[in-house]
């Protein structure tokens, strides 16, 4: 016998249509086009009242408490301040290096800013004249003003933090000028002497700091002396700064000069060499420059003061000698500074005789003083001469 199968169970009740189960991608696809829809709901209403673009990365932002003015600083050396309703700046200010970080007061009347310059600024937003500055002994990295602008707190790179009142000034700070660096330009390997003075209204100098932009800059120096020489600097177009320090532990700013350490180049004009007349002489003039390039190469054959050959290539160059005698040429080279050298290389053209004996040898020796010799071409037929003189000897 055979049993029927028992009818199939379903989660319906008797009489009601059997339910679709949902497909996982319809749910995934669905859920998608939800999200797609929080999203554009999320962004509406969120574009920009206004931008502004700055010459360098924007590195620190602040706004008032009230929403009505934002202070920016900038890579580009500028500090902004802006109204909420425009995106003109009401002010810039330029500072001397990277500003690192700025803050403003609750109402917007004091914004602050620190730069790489080392210095702390204060400004009335009215005005993009600083009410002050004051120079720390590194960069600024950051800086905070109370609420209702009375203090103003700064925390820099020489591991410090500073607080000021708002009616603070730099009246007290030292400062410090370059006197004199002799000699510049100059060339490597000489004596520069460096002289500064630095002064105090409210106490006095207790150190000195003399930077360089190549071979010395913060925290590797050149010296701590208030003077001081140096015959060690390296090559090129220096920026010198010079600072001091008071007894309250405030620097100076920095002061300034341009020197210049350059060298000359080194003409090469080769080895001494003997020759006879009208035989070419190979001139292989060389130079070297440490600080740049050989810009020209001349030569003087005959030693008297005319340069008769020139190149901007190279020294090589063919000259030939039709008498007797010792020459003198000089080789200068030019480098791309306009420096020059010169070096000299001593041609002796001596004729010569040619014997031939009765077994054909040939023989050579320099030409007396009352002797003719025979020009160098002629050496040559006389050798082809002997060889066919050997050659009928042989029949």
């Amino acid at each position: 016998r055979h049993r029927a199968a028992p009818p199939e169970k379903t989660l319906n009740p008797p009489g009601t249509a059997t339910a679709m189960r949902p497909r996982p991608f319809l749910l995934l696809l669905a859920g998608i086009a939800l999200a797609l829809m929080a999203a554009g709901e999320a962004d509406a209403g969120k574009e920009p009242e206004w931008n502004y673009t700055a010459g360098g990365y924007v590195r620190s932002v602040a706004i008032s408490a009230d929403g009505e003015y934002i202070a920016a600083g900038s890579w580009d050396n500028n500090v902004y301040l802006f109204d909420k309703d425009s995106s003109t700046p009401l002010w810039n200010y330029t500072t001397e290096d990277y500003v690192l970080s700025v803050a403003i007061s609750a109402d917007g009347e004091y914004i602050t800013a620190g730069s790489r310059d080392y210095k702390v600024y204060l400004f009335d937003k009215d005005s993009s004249t600083p009410l002050w500055n004051y120079t720390t002994g590194w960069s600024v990295n950051s800086v905070a003003i109370s609420a209702d602008g009375e203090y103003i707190t700064a925390g820099s790179n020489d591991d410090k933090v500073y607080l000021f009142g708002k009616n603070s000034s730099t009246g007290g700070s030292p400062v410090g000028t370059i006197d004199s660096i002799e000699p510049s330009p100059t060339e490597k390997g000489t004596a520069v002497f460096f002289n500064g003075t630095g002064s105090d209204t409210d106490g006095n100098v207790v150190a000195y700091l003399w930077t360089s932009s190549i071979d010395g800059n913060w925290p590797i120096t050149l010296s701590t002396d208030e003077d001081f020489s140096n015959n060690n600097l390296s090559l090129g177009h220096h920026t010198i700064s010079f600072r001091v320090q008071d007894n309250d532990g405030d620097w100076s700013s920095d002061s300034e000069w341009g020197l210049w350490i350059y060298t000359v180049p080194v003409a090469i004009a080769g080895d001494d060499v003997s020759t006879t007349p009208t035989v070419p002489v190979q001139f292989n003039g060389q130079g070297t420059d440490e600080d740049g390039t050989i810009a020209k190469y001349e030569w003087d054959f005959d030693g008297n003061g005319v340069y008769d050959w020139s190149s901007t290539e190279n020294g090589r160059e063919l000259n030939i000698y039709n008498n007797k005698g010792t020459y003198t040429a000089m080789l200068r080279v030019t480098d791309n500074d306009g420096f020059t050298d010169t070096d000299t290389v001593v041609i002796t053209v001596t004729e010569k005789i040619i014997q031939i004996d009765d077994e054909g040898n040939v023989t050579v020796t320099p030409a007396g003083e009352d002797e003719e010799g025979i020009p160098a071409p002629s050496l040559a037929a006389a050798v082809a001469a002997v060889a066919v003189i050997a050659l009928r000897r042989r029949r």
